[in-house]
């Protein structure tokens, strides 16, 4: 069995511990590692098993193994041994006994046993080939008796507390005298059965266990510290320098000086700080990944997460530590699973980046797409280790894409209709002008008709012109009293042909100037009215115009003694409208109604029926304003200097 490291680790402070620990490492192929804490609490993980750190915790990992080291926080320093050996190709057997009874299991040694790594340690410093030698040896003597080590250090449960307790003064006394006799006054004991549970239980006497824990805490203060030995051997209550030196080298079979050096011209030392440079590149690295909003996860070949940052955490309502050994199976639906898996065999398979779309299942039930980018990564030899991957959320982008090929679909179903409807408004155009009525009309110099065939003109025109290019509305305003007064001049023109009275209202709210002068709105609603009293001949119609929130609402309200239920019917389709333009082709319908469905749509206008009987049709269009109130305000001044909100 070949050593290739020994080192003894100590941290005096939490930030150290941080800077150290909390990483998860992947062990080399047909390496061991023994880890020994000598006082420390928090959790040991190998794979996906969890083992509790208390003092004296031993643990050793495979080749193949993900380990990692999480202390708890708080002011006692930390002590670990690590040792990395290699077994060589004859000792098939060493092999055999450490995967067969040392896997995945956890130890618990006394201090005899931690007394014997210092011995191991101090021995491997040796510049004597005999001495490292020796150390070997103990290091599989210990391995040998680790399966019943407990067995062979059991003593009551009385006694154990006694030394539970001396230990845990000893500590308190660690930079102060103590004696014997001050020991067991404190634990009511006598001297000699103080000496007797020391050797059962420690393997040594109560005096030379309290100075092998001022020597662990000189080794510490020599490693993490630059103090002079003299200050160390001041503070830890030893008489001289020359004592403490002595002392040292008792335990350790190397001096002080000497310890401190060989530590620090070693090889090992170097790679330790390495190490630290890389775990602070890595931390660094950790807060960025961890600042990222995309999901980031890393898993090894086996689809096991080796971890994430915190928005797969949040996503997946876990911690780091535990989505750290979960598979996708334990995380997702076995659907998902599945397809997860496949695709990241393609890219272990191929060794390549790969990048797809992704639908994923949160834990609350809701359904997320995620644009994935997945990528291999290797060791120094080029062997795969896992891959890495990154999610990003385009769940809006692809709803996006929806609504983009939901609006080309129906405008193409729009097209179609715009076709149907030239081809119709044409013919029945044609047939207008072909017409007795508009013969004579032309002959008489009917005024009437004349206008009604200018407003069919113009609408028809101003469709035309918008399913070729966009039309955007005049910027030049209207006085509304103006452009009321004209549609009213032409209303009651109009109805005067067919004996209907006709009565007009407009609420003093209305804006100075809030349309343009395109007559698009005389038009929808002169082309709506005409669609309400086609075919009636008497009546009354009442038309109230006033403001609210930016839009104009205009009622008319029409009253007959043959109202037919037709006409609900055909201010229903205009409703509709949304669904599709649904341009009427009866012969009975006048050429208003299709008129009327293309300026109301052109304006963004919405009809609503109010109310309806057999003599009373009531019906409401809110139209927008084409500008705001606050633009128009820039040019033009309220009348009466009234300031109306709306």
């Amino acid at each position: 069995m070949e050593i290739k490291d020994f080192n003894y680790l100590s941290f005096s402070n939490n930030y150290e511990k941080s800077q150290y620990f909390n990483n998860l490492i992947i062990q080399k192929s047909g390496e061991y590692r023994l880890h020994y804490f000598s006082d420390t609490e928090g959790f040991f993980r190998i794979d996906k098993i969890k083992f509790p750190i208390n003092s004296g915790a031993f643990f050793i990992t495979h080749p193949g193994d993900h380990f990692s080291i999480n202390p708890v926080r708080s002011k006692s320093s930390l002590g670990y041994f690590i040792i990395k050996l290699t077994p060589k190709e004859n000792e098939d057997k060493l092999k055999d006994f450490l995967d067969q009874q040392l896997s995945q299991k956890s130890f618990q040694l006394n201090p005899n046993q931690r007394i014997l790594l210092e011995e191991v340690l101090g021995k491997l410093n040796s510049e004597s080939n005999f001495q490292r030698e020796s150390a070997r040896h103990l290091l599989i003597s210990l391995i040998y008796d680790l399966p019943d080590y407990e067995n062979k250090t059991h003593i009551s449960q009385g006694h154990h507390k006694y030394i539970e307790k001396a230990v845990k003064y000893m500590h308190e006394r660690m930079y102060k005298e103590l004696s014997l006799s001050e020991l067991c006054k404190h634990l009511c004991i006598s001297e000699p059965h103080c000496i007797r549970l020391f050797k059962i239980r420690m393997g040594t006497t109560p005096m030379k266990y309290f100075t092998s824990i001022k020597i662990e805490e000189a080794i510490s203060q020599l490693l993490s510290t630059n103090k002079p030995l003299s200050l160390i051997a001041e503070e830890l209550n030893f008489s001289s320098p020359a004592h403490f030196s002595k002392t040292f080298k008792h335990f350790m079979s190397i001096s002080p000086t000497q310890y401190r050096n060989n530590y620090i011209n070693t090889l090992e030392y170097r790679q330790q700080v390495t190490i630290k440079e890389k775990e602070h590149a890595y931390d660094l690295l950790q807060t960025v990944i961890d600042a990222i909003p995309d999901l980031v996860f890393i898993k090894d070949t086996n689809g096991i997460m080796i971890s994430g940052n915190k928005a797969i955490c949040k996503v997946l309502g876990l911690t780091k530590d535990e989505i750290v050994g979960k598979s996708d199976y334990e995380m997702f639906p076995k659907e998902e699973a599945d397809f997860f898996k496949i695709r990241d065999a393609i890219i272990f398979k191929h060794n390549r980046a790969y990048k797809n779309e992704e639908e994923m299942t949160y834990p609350d039930g809701r359904k997320r797409y995620f644009e994935v980018h997945k990528a291999p990564f290797h060791d120094d030899e080029g062997e795969i280790l896992g891959l890495v991957g990154i999610s990003r959320d385009i769940t809006e982008r692809i709803q996006e894409r929806k609504k983009i090929e939901e609006a080309r679909k129906q405008q193409k179903h729009i097209s179609e209709h715009q076709a149907d409807a030239m081809i119709h408004l044409s013919g029945q155009l044609s047939n207008l002008l072909d017409s007795t009525d508009f013969t004579n009309s032309c002959v008489e110099q009917d005024s009437f008709h004349a206008t009604r065939i200018q407003l069919l003109l113009e609408g028809l025109n101003s469709y035309i012109q918008g399913l070729f290019k966009s039309t955007s509305p005049d910027k030049k305003g209207i006085d509304p009293e103006l452009l009321f007064i004209r549609f009213e001049n032409l209303i009651r023109e109009s109805m005067a042909h067919q004996n209907i009275t006709s009565e007009f209202t407009i609420s003093g709210d209305i804006p100075d100037i809030a349309f343009t002068e395109d007559q698009r709105l005389i038009r929808a609603l002169y082309f709506l009215i005409k669609t309400l009293t086609f075919d009636i001949d008497t009546g009354n119609i009442k038309i109230d115009h006033r403001c609210k929130e930016k839009m104009l609402l205009t009622t008319i309200a029409l009253s007959s003694a043959d109202l037919p239920k037709r006409k609900y019917i055909k201010i229903d389709k205009l409703i509709k409208r949304e669904e599709g333009i649904p341009f009427i082709e009866e012969d009975q319908d006048p050429i208003e109604l299709s008129m009327a469905n293309i300026e109301l749509e052109t304006l963004s206008s919405s009809l609503q029926i109010i109310t309806y009987s057999d003599e009373t049709l009531v019906i409401r269009i809110k139209t927008p304003f084409p500008y705001g109130i606050e633009y128009l305000n820039q040019f033009y001044s309220p009348k009466n200097d009234v300031q109306t909100n709306y």
